[in-house]
């Protein structure tokens, strides 16, 4: 039996109630809330990449006489920086609320990724950071904002990514990283390429950041390079990093940073070709070496993990695998590393980390035979429940599958929700859904005119020529109520590692747009 048929035989439909309306009272309305004015700062504007100038923002709730506000930048490898300068940490706030800063005074200034601005009372002195970890801790802040700032950009699967860029050293290494576009790009068949080149005398690194904010959950790509064979001054990492720098759990590295790294660090003859790594790397039991061998006939390998509050699962295997499941195939390597504070083992808490991928030089020194690396990336998922990857590419709008409930895991369910977000359809349309096997170029599928819900195009994301199966549901009541659709899985062991493509689909017979294609999850099932 397969997955799509085990799933529909027992496929059950639960009724969304309406949101209940909540109640002020309007005594608080009236008289305790009236002067209550929280003490805010935005900031509303940066300048662009690469371009010298000053943010701008505005302060409410605080007055301008007793507050000031305190900029800090982060610049990729060389963190967080005070402006407008070491001696100058606070900005006034003028009579009307608004507050600009310099921040360019040399360098690396005009690529920083990262603004913050802090209200502070006008008789604090906001403390100095240069090249620091984190915002130093002795800030009292009463109310902060941030704003990213990211460089060229890229679309890969999916999702979007922001390249890193330096013309001087900065970590790791220390290398130079580039942005050009023969360096960092996506080719016609969707895969992401990273390399590593030497330009005007200098090797430049790549690297790609994530800018979905991730947290717990199974993270998965594939890579189709001989990963394992790589020269050893070499480094090519896969990894989530938090640039606020604030993990008071681990103190000694609070980046809450979990790497897949391939590199024999320098070392030729080193046997081991690959680790994973919880950082600090030198608690025990936190980096574990392993060889990934020749891929043969094809260089494609599969890896994953899966973080939760109390350990981290890693999966290596060749070839593409479906994320987050072992069943049937041996793999090259697989480890559970578990939170055990009493023997130094610490997994880091989730925070405002995000994912990357990096091809660099181990000491900046490039590569000891002289020779340009290239690093080809082919796909990559991210979930908050393990087995169940959202597809899509852009078409269909964001946030019109949601995963409600549960996950695709043996005797148990999983509860989906379609919506139609930008309420091009009628309330009271009615709900379908797709069961299939994904297209070749999931997590993107093929586009459909007459299907769409933002425009006249929809993505189908389950494939047509594999018969999917169609299951009407019930009715969709309107923008923000997803129609759910609860899935059981059958407590059959041979089902295990079966994925199947489960995508939204609103009918509507009275407005203009009939059809509407949601976007999709491959659900692939756990033991």
């Amino acid at each position: 039996m397969s997955a799509a048929s085990a799933i529909q035989s027992q496929i059950r439909h639960r009724a969304q109630p309406r949101a209940m309306g909540v109640f002020v009272s309007a005594m608080c309305a009236i008289v305790a809330c009236r002067d209550s004015v929280a003490q805010q700062i935005d900031i509303t504007s940066v300048p662009a990449w690469r371009t010298a100038g000053s943010i701008t923002g505005v302060v409410t709730g605080a007055n301008p006489a007793t507050h000031r506000v305190a900029v800090y930048i982060y610049i990729d490898g060389a963190g967080w920086w005070t402006k407008p300068s070491a001696s100058a940490t606070s900005v006034p706030i003028q009579a009307n609320g608004t507050f600009s800063a310099n921040v360019y005074t040399c360098c690396l200034d005009d690529r920083a990724s990262i603004f913050c601005a802090a209200l502070i009372p006008a008789n604090t002195t906001a403390p100095n950071a240069a090249g620091t970890c984190s915002i130093p801790s002795g800030l009292q802040a009463i109310a902060r904002d941030y704003v990213d700032r990211p460089g060229r950009t890229v679309q890969f699967a999916g999702r979007t990514w922001a390249i890193k860029e330096a013309p001087t050293p900065v970590g790791p290494g220390p290398n130079r990283f580039t942005d050009e576009v023969q360096d960092v790009f996506v080719d016609a068949q969707r895969r992401l390429h990273l390399k590593l080149v030497q330009r005007n005398g200098q090797w430049m690194s790549s690297e790609v950041v994530l800018m979905d904010d991730t947290g717990y959950g199974t993270y998965w790509f594939t890579t189709e390079s001989q990963v394992g064979f790589l020269d050893p001054n070499v480094v090519f990492g896969a990894f989530t990093w938090d640039p606020h720098c604030d993990d008071t759990t681990i103190p000694a590295w609070p980046n809450r940073e979990i790497d897949f790294e391939d590199s024999r660090w320098g070392n030729s003859s080193d046997p081991t070709s690959s680790q994973v790594v919880v950082q600090p790397f030198q608690n025990a039991g936190s980096l574990i070496r392993y060889t990934t061998p020749l891929l043969t006939p094809l260089p494609t390998l599969s890896r994953w993990f899966s973080w939760s509050a109390d350990r981290i699962s890693y999966g290596v295997v060749a070839g593409k695998v479906s994320p987050g499941t072992l069943a049937n195939v041996t793999p090259i390597h697989a480890s559970t590393y578990v939170h055990a504070p009493a023997s130094g083992r610490r997994v880091p808490p989730s925070g405002r980390q995000r994912f990357r991928f990096n091809l660099w030089a181990n000491q900046g020194t490039g590569p000891s035979n002289g020779q340009s690396v290239e690093i080809i990336i082919s796909d990559f998922r991210y979930t908050t429940a393990v087995g169940a990857f959202l597809g899509g590419c852009g078409v269909n709008p964001a946030g019109s599958a949601r995963l409600l409930s549960g996950a695709p895991r043996l005797g148990s369910s999983v509860t989906l929700g379609f919506d139609n977000p930008v309420g091009s359809q009628t309330p009271g349309s009615i709900s379908a859904l797709l069961l299939g096997t994904r297209t070749a170029r999931f997590p993107c599928g093929l586009l459909q005119v007459g299907f769409g819900m933002q425009t006249t195009v929809g993505e189908l994301l389950v494939d047509p020529n594999t018969q999917p199966t169609g299951i009407i549901g019930g009715l969709w009541t309107g923008p923000g109520i997803p129609a759910p659709f609860q899935l059981s899985i059958p407590n059959n062991p041979g089902l295990v590692g079966q994925c199947v493509n489960a995508q939204g689909l609103l009918i509507d017979p009275v407005g203009p747009q009939t059809y509407g294609l949601a976007d999709a999850f491959e659900l692939c099932i756990q033991p």
